[in-house]
């Protein structure tokens, strides 16, 4: 039954979704298109850097934008389509992950519209830079799923989890603690033999470690997290203040001042109502939830670092409300998950479910204008700046010798053009023999 949940489910998500395919590309954005064109094969990705952060190794990702980019070239919706059927796709395995996990229908549906219609998620899929958020989430979800089907003695499971938490770490570096963690879980697993629990944790340890291994071959000088830069422990307190204060006001950006005080308020009183009069069976509930919020915590963790120098760019502007929400993606299918063990070991379960699912609807619906703002701020103000820059470059290469442009302030005044303004350039022209020679320069 809950797999029909998903037709309506994704046609909400389809509406929501439509307005964004109308913008365009914007800051890093160029920067993969730019690296897509000019390089020949993707697979150079899983043994050079060709990530333009030097302390990050996303091959995964790097392979996904170098795909799209030659199937599909510079048309923004296909590009940005691609996001929609990721979180949709997503959405699917965690409906597998909580079937797999034997949970009640009621649970299944909370825990499936809470993620597939929650702000942070909606928020986080409108910028097709954050694909990287995208496939991690969907390798570990996959990495979930199969470490389940191989304590329950599938042995073809073993490979395909070890190969998910690979191309998990390979896609975002939020992925390393996270599988680890889950790792860690299979080792506290009940129903299994020690032995295979333990092969189980001790493949995933040489996958993941394999992985670690080549990045740090690969990344000259880097380490794994920024975490290890400076005092690691005031990093994750100072970034976690930020984040959780932060978090009311990124919320209002998206679904709305007067639907927050209703969607956050519903959303903890349905899980309250769970969790006070519990069932007689909820034992093996309880442990799947403990190991749940340990994972919750990992996800967390791992982005407060980075999210606090983001935090600034939380200002209540459309770009910056949907940068940000992609610290909470992750953490946020961990909340998710911990929302459908309350339920299922609920006695009010059902009618807790019905108003979590009443609240994220609502919530989705008013969230719109969120797609809509950030199609029309793109295609105003970046698109307009972006194709009379490259227009401008292209006409004044006059051979095919290397050469300097160099924009004006006066010419070029929007921020994410002076940031980005060469790969900009070189993502979007007509004449790469010409243009990829010369570098372009704001002011």
């Amino acid at each position: 039954m809950a797999f029909f949940v998903l037709l309506p489910l994704f046609a909400l998500l389809a509406w929501f979704y439509v307005p964004v395919t109308h913008g365009d590309f914007v800051a890093d954005d160029y920067v993969f298109l730019a690296t897509s064109r000019m390089v020949d094969t993707p697979l150079a990705a899983f043994w050079q850097n060709h990530f333009y952060a030097p302390d990050y190794f996303r091959p995964v990702g790097i392979v996904s934008w170098w795909l799209l980019t030659h199937f599909f070239g510079l048309d923004y919706a296909s590009h940005s389509l691609v996001n929609l059927c990721l979180h949709a796709a997503n959405a699917g395995l965690l409906l597998c992950l909580l079937r797999a996990l034997a949970l009640p229908a009621s649970g299944i549906i909370a825990g499936v519209v809470l993620f597939a219609l929650g702000p942070f998620a909606l928020a986080t899929i409108l910028w097709p830079s954050n694909r990287f958020d995208l496939l991690a989430v969907g390798f570990l979800l996959i990495q979930a799923i199969a470490m389940l089907r191989a304590l329950q003695g599938n042995t073809l499971a073993v490979p395909l989890a070890m190969l998910a938490a690979l191309a998990a770490c390979w896609s975002k570096e939020l992925a390393y603690p996270v599988a680890t963690v889950m790792a860690c879980v299979a080792l506290a697993a009940s129903g299994a033999s020690w032995q295979r629990r333990a092969l189980l944790f001790a493949l995933l340890g040489l996958a993941i470690g394999g992985a670690f291994f080549v990045r740090q071959v690969t990344v000259t000088g880097a380490f794994a997290l920024a975490l290890t830069k400076g005092d690691p422990l005031g990093q994750i307190v100072n970034g976690a203040t930020a984040m959780i204060s932060a978090l009311p006001q990124l919320t209002q950006f998206i679904v709305g001042q007067e639907r927050l005080p209703w969607f956050g308020w519903g959303l903890l009183g349905a899980v309250f109502a769970a969790m006070i009069w519990e069932r007689r069976d909820a034992a093996e509930l309880n442990r799947l939830l403990g190991g749940a919020t340990l994972i919750l915590l990992a996800a967390f963790i791992v982005q407060t670092p980075l999210a606090k120098n983001f935090a600034p760019m939380l200002d209540g502007s459309t770009f910056g409300t949907i940068t940000f929400a992609r610290f909470f993606y992750a953490p946020w299918i961990a909340v998710c998950v911990m929302v459908a063990l309350i339920i299922s070991r609920g006695r009010l379960g059902s009618l807790a479910a019905l108003t979590i699912v009443i609240v994220t609807v609502a919530a989705a619906t008013t969230a719109r204008p969120l797609a809509e703002s950030f199609a029309g701020w793109t295609r105003k103000e970046v698109h307009t700046v972006s194709v009379a820059a490259t227009q401008a470059v292209e006409a004044g290469v006059t051979g095919d010798l290397p050469c300097v442009f160099v924009f004006l302030g006066t010419q070029s005044n929007h921020p994410y053009f002076r940031m980005f303004a060469d790969v900009t350039v070189k993502a979007r022209t007509t004449a790469p023999g010409k243009v990829w020679r010369c570098h372009v320069m704001t002011e």
